[in-house]
């Protein structure tokens, strides 16, 4: 008689309270990754707009 894959493989994880917070958090996270990405590619571009116009 063959198993089935819930058999074979524990599929129902115990996950701690720390992971639990740490999965919650992780948009808020990647959220403020990407909004500090912008930020510094932003103050590149004005920085490099300015050495532009210090050039002429």
């Amino acid at each position: 008689m063959p198993i089935d894959s819930a058999e074979a493989f524990d599929t129902c994880k115990t996950v701690s309270p720390a992971a639990e917070a740490l999965r919650a958090a992780l948009p808020a996270v990647e959220q403020l990754y990407q909004a500090v990405r912008n930020a510094l590619n932003f103050a590149e571009a004005v920085k490099l707009s300015l050495r532009m116009f210090d050039e002429d």
